[in-house]
This record gives structure tokens, sequence and C-alpha cells, in this order.
């Protein structure tokens, strides 16, 4: 990671909802983060091909393309990029491993939780080491 991505990280925030997507968006860039959204699957994947995020927040039910196939293509691919999922299916169900994954936030989150599930997932990406973190 870049020495300018530790100081201003860029996340893309990929969510079908629109308040959702704009709500994490303000929050994350009054904490000084770079902020890029998507509105699917789909419109995510071509963010990280042209933009090259830090870190993804990734909601799991979008159109287009959902927040697994996201991650099977970004594993197809290739494409390490530390995931702090946040969505409304619950962990338990979900069951799933994010490529690099660092956190999992069931909606409704805190402001704090998405903040701190963030940096860490900064962290982990500076050292180069997998975060799994435990759920908010």
């Amino acid at each position: 990671m870049c020495s300018d991505c530790l100081r201003h990280p860029r996340v893309l925030v990929a969510d079908d909802d629109p308040i959702i997507r704009r709500t994490i968006e303000l929050i994350l860039r009054h904490r000084g983060y770079r902020v890029l959204t998507a509105g699917d699957g789909a419109e995510a994947l071509v963010r990280i091909a042209e933009d090259s995020p830090d870190i993804l927040v990734l909601d799991l039910l979008m159109p287009v393309l959902n927040g697994w196939e996201v991650m099977q293509r970004l594993r197809d691919s290739g494409i390490e990029i530390p995931v702090v999922i946040a969505s409304s299916v619950d962990q338990t169900i979900a069951c799933i491993e994010a490529p690099g994954g660092a956190a999992y936030l069931t909606k409704p989150f805190r402001p704090g939780d998405l903040v701190n599930a963030v940096s860490q997932a900064v962290a982990c990406a500076a050292s180069r080491q997998p975060c799994h973190a435990p759920a908010a």
C-alpha cells in the first residue's frame, strides 16, 4: 500500500441503496477517507479495475451481481482487496469468507463500528496480513 494510501485510503462503497451508500460515504469522508461508490456488483468490479481502491465496503444483496458473485470474481481474478461486508444478511446465515476479509457488519450498524472495521482493514492491507475481525 502506498504511503499516500495510508494517510488517505481509497474506499469503494458498493451498495444498491442510494441512502445507505451516501450515508457510508459521508461517514468515511468525514474521517478522511477518499470514497468511491458503486450501485451494484458489476459497477463495483469496473470501479475496482479502473480505480484500484484500497478497501471494499460491500453489500451482499445487490442487483446485476450480488456481493457473493463480486467476491468470487475477485478471487478468480487474483485481485486481493480487503473486504468489509455491510449487509442485512445475518453473518451466521451468510457463512462466507471474503478474500482478505476484514469484518462483517450487519445492517443497521453504528457509524463507529463502520469506521473501526475500515480502519482495521486499512491496517491489515498495510501489513499485508490476512484479516478476520469479529463481527459487529
